[in-house]
Formats: structure tokens, C-alpha cells, sequence
């Protein structure tokens, strides 16, 4: 039960300092700010190039479906970068299975990009100009 009073102090300790320090910086720039709206700071960033248009407009599926796949690939690769590294130590304890299931996995997701590739996830813009559909 001790043990577990420290531990609650400790965290009480690191809430308390965390929202003191929100505290402190809301008051230093409650203090030094000034609020003078500007127009120019309620437009959006885009790279120092004033917008041409609306932020808020829609974007064809294509652009969430690329985003989709980039997620699926980029998860593979945090999985099997730390499976690559530790290999060696973990195919000394457990032999070739260890091998074949992340030669499955990989398998799986090769299949998978084969997929989306024939499905045309990646040629929307040139079927879409073909069909007379404005990209954006």
C-alpha cells in the first residue's frame, strides 16, 4: 500500500508542475499580448503564398486512399525494422518459425500492394482526366 502512495504522490507531484507551467505560460502571454486582430492572421498558412481559394474545399477519394496505403506501408516498416534488428537473437530461441511468420507478413503485404495496385489506386489522376474530371 506504501508503494503505492509514492506512486500517487509522484503523480500528483508531475500533474501539479505541468499545469503550473500551463499556468505560468497563459499569464506571461496574458501579460505581454496585446490582442489586435489583423485579418491577416485569421487567413490560412500556406507556405508565404497567399490562398487562391477556400481551405475548407473537398478532395477526391483518391487523395485519402493514397493516405490510406502510405499507412498501411509505413506500419509495416516500424514492424518489421525492430523483427529485422533482434532476428538474430530471437531465431537462436525459436528457429525457423520466427522466420516464416514474418516471411508470411511480408508475403501478406506484398499481396496487398499488388491489390491496390490493380485496383488503380495509384492511376486516379490520369483516369480521371480521361473521363474529363477536374484533379484538384
Amino acid at each position: 500500500m506504501e508503494s503505492y502512495i509514492a506512486i500517487l504522490a509522484a503523480l500528483g507531484f508531475g500533474v501539479a508542475l505541468s499545469g503550473g507551467f500551463m499556468a505560468l505560460s497563459w499569464f506571461v502571454s496574458w501579460i505581454q499580448g496585446q490582442n489586435q486582430p489583423d485579418p491577416i492572421k485569421y487567413t490560412t498558412y500556406e507556405c508565404g503564398i497567399p490562398p487562391k481559394t477556400n481551405a475548407k474545399q473537398r478532395f477526391t477519394v483518391g487523395f485519402y486512399m493514397i493516405a490510406l496505403a502510405f499507412l498501411i506501408f509505413d506500419v509495416e516498416t516500424a514492424l518489421l525494422y525492430p523483427w529485422a534488428h533482434s532476428f538474430q537473437s530471437l531465431a537462436k530461441e525459436f528457429g525457423t518459425p520466427i522466420l516464416v511468420s514474418m516471411l508470411t507478413f511480408t508475403v501478406l503485404l506484398v499481396v496487398a500492394l499488388a491489390y491496390i495496385w490493380k485496383e488503380g489506386i495509384f492511376d486516379w489522376p490520369a483516369r480521371a482526366r480521361t473521363q474529363g474530371r477536374k484533379v484538384q
